[in-house]
């Protein structure tokens, strides 16, 4: 009789698992009228952006960066801009003219690549500047969604934490967020539904997942009514905006009833949102944009 044998070590060494890293960048060439640093380029941006997802190959192995331009409101005419730009691996052009309908086409075109269970899916926008080490430290998180910049509010109770890199437990974040592959696959149809809802859609999603509780909005009724109310955005008491809001809120507070997802943002933050009304405050945010203008 004759026997075969087969050593472990050859096996794993010929079959083993690939994680890729997905970055999803949207990008808008035109300026809004958001109050911003006087440091602030979307150059500088998307530069650290995609030299943090370089140095992050050597850590979490294959990363995949797609910048997906949005020109519904005119071309990249900035030369500067346009070169970081190409420091992309993959360039995808949509033309949908506001934040919640580029957000949809940026949802599909990820779906397009299929990640495993496996894989990491970073969501962000193009007035994030993010350290040299952000993109790497998404694979420290075991949460479903990930943050690596949270809103100031969100993160008053763990401001006392001194310690570099530790992530946290929090209750909301922002629209600029990583995903388990498996959270990804599992989660996209509320990732999708819910920013139909106007107002702020990136918090409707934190609550449907089972989040989303802070002090700003409430919860119960006050939280569901609260677009209905004069201290409102909409500062009329019935509008078409302000009933579908409302709505939505109702829906989100349902949906989370049925979902658990763990949500998680790293102190120090290791990116920022470029807004003054939301800046992280614990670094020096105009230097790391000096250093990342080419």
């Amino acid at each position: 009789m004759h026997y075969t044998c087969f050593h472990l070590d050859t096996l794993f060494h010929n079959w083993r698992f690939i994680i890729t890293s997905y970055v999803f960048c949207r990008v808008t060439p035109k300026s809004n009228q958001k109050l911003r640093p006087e440091w602030f380029s979307k150059t500088s941006c998307l530069n650290s952006l995609a030299k943090s997802s370089e140095i992050a190959k050597s850590s979490l192995g294959e990363v995949k960066t797609v910048l997906i331009l949005d020109v519904a409101n005119g071309e990249i005419k900035d030369s500067q801009l346009q070169l970081a730009v190409n420091k992309f691996d993959i360039f995808q052009k949509i033309s949908s003219g506001s934040a919640s309908k580029s957000w949809r086409k940026m949802l599909s075109i990820a779906q397009k690549f299929q990640p495993d269970d496996s894989d990491l899916v970073y969501f962000v926008e193009d007035d994030h500047l993010h350290l040299d080490s952000a993109v790497s430290q998404l694979q420290n998180s075991k949460a479903d969604l990930r943050f690596l910049y949270a809103s100031p509010q969100d993160l008053t109770t763990h401001s006392r934490l001194a310690s570099p890199a530790t992530w946290v437990e929090v209750s909301s974040g922002v629209s600029s967020f990583a995903m388990s592959g498996k959270a990804f696959n599992k989660y996209s149809l509320i990732l999708r539904f819910f920013s139909y809802g106007g107002g702020s859609w990136d918090e409707l999603i934190c609550r449907s997942l089972g989040k989303g509780q802070i002090s700003e909005y409430g919860s119960g009724i006050h939280y569901i009514t609260w677009p209905l109310r004069k201290e409102s955005p909409w500062n009329r008491k019935v509008s078409l905006g302000a009933v579908r809001h409302t709505c939505f809120r109702f829906l989100a507070v349902l949906v989370g009833r049925f979902n658990n997802a763990s949500l998680e943002a790293v102190v120090p933050s290791e990116s920022t949102h470029c807004e003054i009304a939301h800046l992280d405050t614990k670094r020096d945010w105009a230097l790391i944009a000096s250093q990342n203008l080419q």
